[in-house]
């Protein structure tokens, strides 16, 4: 009779006590950049290298330089190939002349968020640093600010090459 009445109790207390070892399924967001700004240029960005170390995952980095990636935030694409398919988004032209480069840094530090890098066109390499404050914690809010950085390089890049 013993045995019955401690099985009983394990089945009723079980649902109780898994609560505090699972959590509820949460959809994974994904974002892309909302690009806004056109730039007119012949420009056509091709190959850019991801060198940031974040995959999908929104990263950020703390004061202390902690890296935390999010896993229910996530861009729709690795950086190094979100960053040129949205400068695309920004360059109106031709594309008769191609970019490629890498991106060193994709993530949000400081309450900014930061985009730096290289961009090749032709024998001519740059280095960039694209900055925007990041005026919330949403995931959109977050994207914006990312989106603000990869027109602000647009607008650079077309000036500069």
């Amino acid at each position: 009779m013993n045995k019955n009445l401690f099985f009983l109790l394990l089945v009723m207390l079980l649902p109780g006590v898994s609560g505090c070892f699972f959590e509820p399924y949460r959809e994974v967001e994904r974002y892309e950049l909302p690009v806004q700004q056109r730039v007119k240029s012949p420009l056509l960005a091709v190959e850019f290298i991801n060198l940031s170390g974040s995959s999908t995952a929104y990263r950020s980095v703390d004061p202390d330089g902690r890296i935390r990636d999010d896993a229910r935030f996530k861009w729709a694409l690795p950086p190094g190939e979100l960053v040129p398919r949205s400068l695309n988004r920004c360059f109106a032209g031709d594309g008769s002349r191609r970019l490629s480069g890498t991106i060193d840094t994709f993530a949000e530090t400081g309450g900014e968020f930061v985009c730096a890098g290289t961009i090749r066109c032709g024998n001519r390499t740059v280095r960039f640093r694209c900055t925007a404050p990041v005026t919330d914690a949403t995931p959109a809010a977050r994207a914006e600010a990312a989106a603000r950085c990869v027109e602000k390089l647009a607008a650079e890049t077309a000036k500069v090459l």
